[in-house]
């Protein structure tokens, strides 16, 4: 009875992770591009604001994937065909 009730818990709260993830990205852009806009080429776009978020989130993500697939090979198994995933950062939506 117990672990089925946590069983529960965990899928529950999953959901609410990637609500929060979503939610704080949706604040994140909202807030860069509603500031007031700049001359020249300074101003603020879409394109620009997703390549300085991708040069910071890249780096750390593709060294800890880099991590993952040489340092624990025995405990998880990496699923090679999920790696074109894994570079779009959409490997979570499968």
């Amino acid at each position: 009875h117990g672990e089925r009730g946590l069983s529960a818990y965990t899928t529950w709260f999953a959901c609410w992770t990637q609500l929060f993830f979503l939610l704080s990205g949706f604040v994140l852009a909202y807030a860069e591009l509603a500031k007031p806009p700049k001359v020249g080429p300074g101003r603020p776009s879409i394109f620009r604001y997703i390549r300085r978020r991708l040069t910071i989130i890249y780096p750390a993500f593709f060294l800890s994937l880099l991590l993952k697939v040489t340092y624990a090979p025995g405990k998880n198994l990496f699923e090679w065909a999920m790696l074109p995933l894994h570079a779009l950062l959409m490997q979570s939506w499968l």
